[in-house]
C-alpha cells in the first residue's frame, strides 16, 4: 500500500555565511515526544524544498534528534544557529501509519542546492519491469548516499514537480541537468511496517503475517560413501559482504529435498563455522569429504528485526542409513494460546550434530503437518520417513541485532584459572600505571592461561584473588602476579559510560574435574520494567559468591559463548556441567544509581528488600502488604502506637484513601516486619523514623496478638500494589480433591514473591480481593488476579503442626509438725503407749516420705541444672560462633567495599586513559583518512588531468589528418584545373561548358572534404566525451575502472590498427597519386606548349576562383578550429568547477567534523570532571559512613559482650550459692535425723525400765503382775512423780525434735525456691538480649 499520509523530506542547502537566516524553527510537541517545524519563511533558504509545518524533525547532517527537552530544543537551535556551509535536514510526517502489512510504499523527496548549474548527482536510472514499467535508481554516488540518504533502487516518480518519462532517460538526465538551484526528486521506497498492529481478537491473522517474515535456517545431514560422487551442491561467494552463499541445488543430488535453497548463506559446515578468510579450503574439504555431512545455512537477510527476540523457522534433514533408524526424541503437547508440539528430549549425539535444542516446535515432517492431539502418529510419521527425514520446526531465537555493541557497554572480567607453579605463563602482558595506581593488561595470548576468559588488552586489573590493588602496593602486585601458584584469580574493568544502569560482566572458571559445578539456582523472571522474562540467577553458593563475585539477581546471558534457552533451563545446567575445563559465564547487572537531593527516585522493583527467614509465628491472621511510595513527601494514611507491655508496635489507626487502603491492615494489629527486617523492642522510634522516611517498594508485615490456644491454620493475606495492569505473579494453580471438598492450592510461585511476600507452595487460596475463587474455573482465578488493579489481595490458609511446649517447675512440698498433746488424760498406759507408738511410726513414715521427695526433688534439680549448663555452654559455643562469623563477614564487606571503592577509582583512571588512547587513535585514524582522501583526490585529478592531454593529443592528431585531407583537396583541385585545362584545349568549342563543369565538381570535392572534416571532428569529440564518461566511471567503481582499463586498451589497439590502416591507404593513395601527377604531368608537358596562350588567358580567372574557394575554406576552417578550442576550454571550466565543489564540500564536511569533535571532546571531559568529582564525593561520604557504622557497631559489640560476661559470672554465682544451700539442707537433715533416732532410742529404753521397775515393785508388794496394793500403779506418789518427770522429759524431748526438724525444711525450701527463681531470672534476661 502507498501511504499518502506518510512522506519523509530530505532538504540539503548551503549556508554561505552563519549570519545568514535559514528561515526555519521548530518547537516542542510534548503528545508525540519530538521536535516539530513551527515556522518556514517563504524567502528563506528552505524555501519550496518540500518541508511542511507540523512534520517531525528526524536528523539534522545526519544526526538522529533525539526525544524532546528543553536541552535538546536548545541545543538544536545552536547547532542551526552555526552550521555553515551544507545544512541537510530529515523529517517525516506527523501521521502515523496504521496498516498490517508487514511493508508500506511511502513518498520520499530529496532536495538539494546546486552550486553550479554544471553541477551533477551522478545518478544511474534503469527501467526495471515490474507490475508497471517503474525508473529505478540503479548507481550513485557514496557522498550523496551519505549526506542525503538516497538508496539504490528507489522509483522516481518526480524531478522538480514534473513526471519523469520511462522511456527516455536522456530526457530525465536532461530535466536534472535543467533544474537549477533546485534540484527535488521525489521517489517511492518500500520500507518496513515499524507501527504494525497485530490484534489479539484475530491470532490466526497475526500468526500468518509472522510466518510471511519468518527467518530461515536449514541443517542438512547426508551420507556420502565416497568423495568420488558428486554432491549435487555449488557454491558462489557473495562479492558485497564476502559470505559463501548456495549457487544451486541439484534435484537429484544428495542435498535435495533436505530443505537447502540457492541463495540461502553457508555458517557451518560439520558443526564448523565458515570463516571468511577460509572459505575456499571449506569448500574443497566439503568436495573432498566423505561419510557423514552436515552443512547448516540460513536466509542471507535474516534477524532484521528491531526486537530482543525472534522467530525463525528451522528445517533440519538427516539421511536415515535404514528404515529402522530412530532419532529417539521426546515429544510433549504443550498447552499455550495455541495447542504445539515440542521436543522436550534429545540425545546428546543429534544435539550436536544437528543443533536440536529442547523447547524446539515441532510442525511438519516430510511436508506433512503433525498431528498435535496424537503423538503415536508423529512417531510413525517420522519411522516411516526413507531415506530423507525432514523435520519443520518454529524457534524463538535471541536478534543479536537488536543487541547492544558491546564497545559502548561498560564490562567487568572475573577470570579464575589453576597455575602449576610459578614457572608457567600466564599469557599476559601488563604495565603499571602510577598515575591511575592499577595495572593495565597490554595483551593476551591466545594460548595462554587466560585465553578465552574474556580478559583483553586495555583493560585495568583491579583485583587479584580477592584483594583490591591500590596505588601503594602496585609493586607489590606485579610481584603477586610472578610468584602466585594455584587459583589464580583476576578481576578486570573497562568502563565506557560511567553512568550506564547496566555491565555486562563474565565470569570465568577453570574446572579441576568434569564433576565439578556451580551449583547455580536459575529461574525466568519478568521484571515490571521488562516486556519479556529473562533468565535470572536466584541462588548462588557463598564460596562462588566470594571468589567470583557472583549475586542472585544477575541476568544469564550466555555459557561458553552459547546463548541460553530461556524456555529449557535445564538445558542451560546441562551446558554447565559439560563445559570443561573452562566454564564461562556471560552476564548483565543493574546497577542502582543513587539520586541526588533534588531529584525524585525512580520507582524500581530491585529496592524491595528480600528476606529469607521463614514465618515461625503460630497466630491465627498475617497481613503482608507491598505498596509502592513514589515519593518520602507522599502520606502513608497510618499511625501507629507502642505496646510497652509486650515491647511490639502496633497500628493505631489507618486513613481510606491512603496507599495501603485494602490491603487487609487494620487497627490494633501488631507489626512484625518493616521491608523485611523485624522490629527490635528497643528501637521502635528508629523503626517508624525509617518507615515515614522510605520510598519506592514498602513492605509491611502485621499480625493480630493471640491470647488464647494456638490452632493448627491461619489465614493469610498477600497484597502488592501492581506497577502495571499487565504485571502478573506468575502464580501456578492446582486443585487437590479431599476426602470432604476439593480444595484450590497454590503449587508454583517464583523465588521472588517466596522472598518478597514470603508467598509458599502448598497455600489454600480462598479469595481474591475479597471475591471467592471458582474451583470450577482456574483460568477465571487467572483473570481475576491479571484483572486486579492497582491492588492485588490473595487471601489463603495455612497449613502447620503447633508447637507443644513442657515448662517444668520444682516445688517442694512443705511437711507439717505433729506435736505431742500434753494434756493429761485417764487413758491408761497401753493406750498412751500405743497412741505414741502410732504417732511415731506415723511421723517416721511421713518423714521418709519427705527425705524421699527431697532426695528426688534434688536429683532433679541437680539434673536440670546440668540439663541448663550443658544448654547454657553450647547457646555460649554457638553465640561465640556466631559472633565470631559476623565479626568475620563484616571485616569482608568492609575489605570488599574499600576494594570495590577502590576498583572504581581504577576503573574511573583506566577509562580516562582510554578514552584519551581512543582519542587519539580515533584523531590519527581521521588524519589518516584524510591523507589518503587527499591523495585519492590528487590521484583522480592527475588521471583526470592525463585524460584531458590524452584528448587533446587526440585532437590535435585528428586536425593533422583533417590537414593532410586538405592538402588532398587542394591536389585534387590542381588534378581538375589540369584536366579542364586540357578539354578545353581539345575541345575549344566546349570550353564554357568544360569550366563550368570543372567548377562544380571542385566545389562538390570541396564540400566533400568538408564534410569529411567535420565528421572526423564529431567523432573525436565524441570518442573524447566517451573517454572522459569511461575515465570517471572507473574511478568510481573498481570493477569499471577495470572494464574501463580493457576497452581503453582495446580502444587504442583498434585505434592504433585504424591508424596503421590508415597509413597504409595514405601511402597507396599517395603512390597512385604521383604515379597520376606524373603521367598528367608528362600529358601537360606534352600539351604546355599548345595551351600555353589559353592557359594565361584563363589563369588569372582560374587563380581568383581559386583564392576565393581557399580563403572560404579557411575561414570555415578556422570557424571550426575556434568551436571546438571553445567547447575544449567549457569542458574544462565544468570539470575544474566539479572538482573544486566537491573538494570544498570535503573541506567542509572535514571542517564541520572537526568541529563536532571538538565539541564532544570538551562535553566529555566536562562529563568525565563532573564524573569523577560525583564519584570521589560518593566514596568519602561512603568512607565516612562506613567509618561511622563501624564505630558504632564496635560500641555495641562491647557492650554486648560485657553485658554477656557480667550475666554469665552472675548466673554462675547464683549456681554455686545454689548448690551449696543445696549440700548444706542436705546435711542438716542427716543431723536431725540421727538425733531424732537417739532420741526415741532413749525414749524406748526409759519406758521400757519404768515398765520393769514397776512389774518388781509389784511383785515385792504382793500385786502378782505388779498391780497389787496400788492396783493401777498410778497411787504411789513416787511413781507419779516419776511418771510426771518422764513425761515432761519426753514432751520437751518430743517438742525440740519437731521445732528442730520443721525450721531446717523451710529453710532448705526457702533457698531451693529462691535459686530457681533466680535462675528463671537469668534465663529471661538472656532471651531479651539474644532478642536484641
Amino acid at each position: 500500500m502507498i501511504s499518502e499520509d506518510f512522506m519523509r523530506v530530505v532538504a540539503c542547502v548551503i549556508r554561505r555565511d552563519a549570519s545568514i537566516d535559514l528561515g526555519i524553527t521548530f518547537r516542542q510537541d510534548v503528545v508525540n515526544g519530538c521536535l516539530v517545524i513551527d515556522t518556514i519563511a517563504a524567502n528563506g533558504l528552505f524555501a519550496n524544498t518540500g518541508l511542511k509545518l507540523d512534520m517531525q524533525l528526524v536528523k539534522i547532517n545526519g544526526h538522529r534528534c533525539y526525544r524532546i527537552s528543553k536541552r535538546n530544543l536548545d541545543k538544536t537551535e545552536t547547532i542551526l544557529k552555526q552550521a555553515v556551509g551544507i545544512v541537510t535536514i530529515e523529517v517525516q510526517s506527523p501521521q502515523p501509519v496504521v496498516s498490517n502489512e508487514p511493508t508500506i510504499t511511502e513518498r520520499q523527496i530529496f532536495t538539494i542546492q546546486k552550486a553550479t548549474k554544471s553541477f551533477q548527482l551522478g545518478l544511474g536510472f534503469e527501467k526495471i519491469q515490474t507490475p508497471e514499467d517503474s525508473l529505478r535508481i540503479v548507481k550513485l554516488s557514496p557522498t550523496f548516499e551519505k549526506v542525503l540518504g538516497i538508496r539504490k533502487g528507489l522509483q522516481v516518480v518526480r524531478i522538480n514537480g514534473a513526471p519523469c518519462d520511462v522511456d527516455d532517460i536522456a530526457s530525465v538526465h536532461e530535466q536534472m541537468k535543467q533544474a537549477y538551484p533546485l534540484l527535488c526528486l521525489e521517489c517511492i521506497a518500500t520500507v518496513k511496517n515499524e507501527k504494525r498492529e497485530g490484534t489479539k481478537e484475530n491470532p490466526t491473522e497475526q500468526k500468518k503475517v509472522e510466518e510471511i517474515d519468518e527467518n530461515l535456517r536449514v541443517v542438512a545431514c547426508i551420507v556420502r560413501p565416497n568423495a568420488d560422487l558428486d554432491l549435487g551442491i555449488t557454491f558462489r561467494r557473495d562479492e558485497e559482504n564476502g559470505f559463501l552463499i548456495i549457487n544451486s541445488v541439484s534435484k537429484d543430488g544428495f542435498f535435495a529435498g533436505t530443505g537447502l535453497k540457492p541463495n540461502l548463506r553457508v555458517v557451518k559446515i560439520n558443526g564448523h563455522r565458515i570463516s571468511r578468510k577460509r572459505m575456499d579450503q571449506a569448500v574443497e574439504l566439503l568436495q573432498q569429504a566423505k561419510g557423514l555431512i552436515t552443512i547448516e545455512a540460513e536466509a542471507s537477510a535474516s534477524k532484521d528485526s528491531e526486537e530482543h527476540t525472534v522467530s525463525e523457522r528451522q528445517i533440519f534433514s538427516i539421511q536415515k542409513a535404514t528404515k529402522s533408524f530412530k532419532l529417539e526424541l521426546g515429544l510433549e503437547r504443550i498447552q499455550t494460546p495455541d495447542d504445539t508440539l515440542r521436543i522436550v528430549k534429545v540425545s546428546p549425539t543429534f544435539q550436536k550434530v544437528l543443533g536440536l535444542k529442547q523447547g524446539l516446535e515441532l510442525r511438519k515432517i516430510n511436508g506433512v503437518a503433525c498431528n498435535v492431539h496424537n503423538l503415536d502418529s508423529v512417531q510413525e510419521q517420522m519411522s516411516h520417513a526413507y531415506p530423507m527425514l525432514t523435520m519443520e520446526c518454529m524457534a524463538t531465537v535471541v536478534n543479536r541485532k537488536a543487541e547492544v555493541d558491546e564497545d559502548d557497554e561498560n564490562i567487568r572480567v572475573v577470570a579464575c584459572i589453576v597455575r602449576p607453579n610459578s614457572n608457567v605463563d600466564l599469557g599476559i602482558t601488563y604495565h603499571a600505571d602510577v598515575e591511575k595506581g592499577c595495572l593495565v593488561v597490554d595483551s593476551v595470548q591466545q594460548q595462554g592461561l587466560f585465553a578465552r576468559t574474556g580478559v583483553k588488552a586495555k583493560q585495568y586489573i583491579v583485583k587479584i584473588n580477592g584483594k583490591r590493588i591500590a596505588p601503594k602496593n602496585l609493586s607489590q602486585a606485579v610481584d603477586l602476579l610472578k610468584q602466585i601458584t594455584g587459583r589464580v584469580t583476576l578481576e578486570t574493568v573497562s568502563i565506557k559510560n560511567p553512568d550506564a544502569n547496566h555491565e555486562r560482566r563474565f565470569f570465568s572458571i577453570e574446572k579441576t574435574s568434569k564433576n565439578f559445578q556451580l551449583g547455580l539456582g536459575l529461574g525466568a523472571l519478568q521484571l515490571p520494567e521488562e516486556s519479556a522474562p529473562s533468565l535470572r540467577i536466584l541462588e548462588v553458593s557463598p564460596t562462588f559468591q566470594k571468589v567470583l563475585g557472583l549475586r542472585p539477581g544477575l541476568q544469564l546471558l550466555k555459557v561458553n559463548g552459547l546463548r541460553c534457552n530461556l524456555n529449557d533451563i535445564p538445558s542451560v545446567h546441562t551446558e554447565m556441567d559439560h563445559a570443561f575445563p573452562m566454564l564461562s559465564l556471560e552476564c548483565i547487572a543493574t546497577i542502582i544509581q543513587k539520586k541526588k537531593d533534588d531529584e525524585k527516585p525512580a520507582v524500581d522493583i530491585r529496592e524491595i528488600s528480600v528476606s529469607k527467614e521463614e514465618t515461625k509465628d503460630d497466630d491465627n491472621i498475617r497481613v503482608v502488604a507491598c505498596v509502592m511510595r513514589p515519593d518520602a513527601s507522599v502520606d502513608l494514611g497510618i499511625s501507629f502506637t507502642k505496646d510497652f507491655a509486650n515491647g511490639s508496635l502496633l497500628i493505631d489507626s489507618l486513613a481510606n484513601d491512603s496507599i495501603f487502603a485494602n490491603t487487609g491492615l487494620q487497627s490494633g494489629q501488631k507489626i512484625v516486619k518493616i521491608n523485611g527486617k523485624k522490629t527490635p523492642k528497643r528501637r521502635l522510634d528508629q523503626a517508624v523514623e525509617s518507615m515515614q522516611k522510605a520510598q519506592g517498594r514498602i513492605t509491611i508485615e502485621a499480625e493480630f496478638i493471640k491470647t488464647g490456644p494456638q490452632s493448627g491454620s491461619e489465614r493469610q493475606i498477600f497484597s502488592i500494589q501492581k506497577a502495571n495492569k499487565s504485571f502478573s505473579l506468575g502464580l501456578g494453580l492446582g486443585l487437590e480433591q479431599t476426602d470432604s471438598t476439593p480444595l484450590l492450592r497454590i503449587v508454583k510461585a517464583s523465588p521472588t514473591l517466596e522472598r518478597v511476600l514470603g508467598l509458599k507452595q502448598g497455600l489454600q487460596l480462598l479469595k481474591i480481593n475479597g471475591v471467592p475463587c471458582n474451583l470450577n474455573d482456574i483460568q477465571s482465578v487467572n483473570k481475576q488476579m491479571d484483572e486486579a488493579f492497582p491492588i492485588l489481595s490473595l487471601e489463603c490458609v495455612a497449613k502447620f503442626k503447633p508447637v507443644e511446649m513442657k515448662l517444668h517447675r520444682v516445688d517442694s512440698d512443705l511437711t507439717e509438725a505433729v506435736s505431742a498433746d500434753s494434756r493429761g488424760g485417764t487413758a491408761s498406759v497401753e493406750e498412751e503407749e500405743e497412741s505414741k507408738r502410732a504417732m511415731k511410726e506415723k511421723a517416721a513414715a511421713e518423714e521418709e516420705a519427705r527425705l524421699k521427695a527431697v532426695e528426688e526433688e534434688r536429683k532433679k534439680a541437680e539434673e536440670e541444672a546440668r540439663l541448663a549448663a550443658e544448654a547454657k555452654a553450647k547457646e555460649e559455643a554457638r553465640i561465640k560462633a556466631e559472633e565470631e562469623a559476623r565479626i568475620k563477614a563484616e571485616e569482608e564487606a568492609r575489605i570488599q567495599a574499600e576494594e570495590e571503592a577502590r576498583l572504581k577509582a581504577e576503573e574511573e583512571a583506566r577509562l580516562r586513559a582510554e578514552e584519551e588512547a581512543r582519542l587519539k587513535a580515533e584523531e590519527e585514524a581521521r588524519l589518516k583518512a584524510e591523507e589518503e582522501a587527499r591523495l585519492k583526490a590528487e590521484e583522480e585529478t592527475r588521471i583526470a588531468a592525463e585524460a584531458a592531454e590524452a584528448a587533446k593529443l587526440k585532437a590535435e592528431e585528428e586536425a593533422m589528418l583533417a590537414a593532410k585531407a586538405e592538402e588532398a583537396r587542394l591536389k585534387a583541385e590542381e588534378e581538375a584545373k589540369a584536366k579542364a585545362e586540357e578539354e578545353a584545349r581539345l575541345e575549344a568549342e566546349a570550353k564554357a561548358q568544360a569550366e563550368e563543369a570543372a567548377r562544380q565538381q571542385a566545389e562538390e570535392m570541396a564540400r566533400a572534404a568538408a564534410a569529411e572534416a567535420e565528421e572526423a571532428r564529431i567523432k573525436a569529440e565524441e570518442e573524447a566525451r566517451l573517454a572522459a564518461e569511461a575515465e570517471a566511471a572507473r574511478l568510481r567503481a573498481e570493477e569499471e575502472s577495470r572494464l574501463k582499463a580493457e576497452a581503453e586498451a582495446k580502444a587504442r589497439a583498434e585505434a592504433e590498427a585504424q591508424a596503421q590502416a590508415r597509413a597504409e591507404e595514405e601511402a597507396r593513395r599517395q603512390a597512385e597519386e604521383e604515379a597520376r601527377l606524373k603521367a598528367i604531368e608528362e600529358a601537360r608537358l606534352k600539351a604546355e606548349a599548345e595551351a600555353k596562350a589559353a592557359e594565361e588567358a584563363r589563369l588569372k580567372a582560374i587563380e581568383e576562383a581559386r583564392l576565393k574557394a581557399e580563403a572560404e575554406a579557411k575561414a570555415a576552417e578556422e570557424a571550426r578550429l575556434k568551436a571546438k578550442e571553445d567547447a575544449r576550454l567549457k569542458a574544462e571550466e565544468e570539470a575544474r568547477l566539479k572538482a573544486e565543489e566537491e573538494a570544498r564540500l570535503k573541506a567542509e564536511a572535514k571542517a564541520k567534523a572537526q568541529a563536532e569533535e571538538e565539541a564532544r571532546w570538551k562535553a566529555e571531559e566536562e562529563a568525565r570532571l563532573k564524573a569523577e568529582e560525583e564519584f570521589r564525593q560518593r566514596v568519602e561520604e561512603a568512607a565516612r559512613r562506613q567509618a561511622e557504622q563501624e564505630a558504632k557497631e564496635q560500641a555495641q559489640e562491647a557492650n554486648r559482650l560485657k553485658a554477656y560476661r557480667e550475666s554469665k559470672l552472675r548466673v554462675e554465682e547464683e549456681a554455686r550459692l545454689w548448690e551449696e544451700a543445696s549440700k548444706q539442707a542436705e546435711k542438716e537433715a542427716n543431723i536431725a535425723a540421727e538425733e531424732e533416732r537417739k532420741r526415741a532410742e532413749r525414749r524406748e529404753k526409759r519406758l521400757s525400765s519404768s515398765r520393769e521397775s514397776q512389774r518388781m515393785f509389784g511383785e515385792a508388794t504382793g500385786g502378782g503382775s505388779g498391780f497389787g496394793f496400788f492396783s493401777s500403779g498410778l497411787g504411789d506418789p513416787l511413781i507419779k512423780v516419776k511418771e510426771k518427770k518422764a513425761d515432761e522429759d519426753e514432751l520437751l524431748l518430743t517438742g525440740s525434735s519437731a521445732v528442730t526438724g520443721v525450721s531446717d525444711i523451710d529453710e532448705v525450701d526457702d533457698l531451693i525456691r529462691a535459686a530457681e527463681e533466680r535462675q528463671a531470672k537469668i534465663e529471661r534476661e538472656l532471651l531479651d538480649l539474644a532478642w536484641d
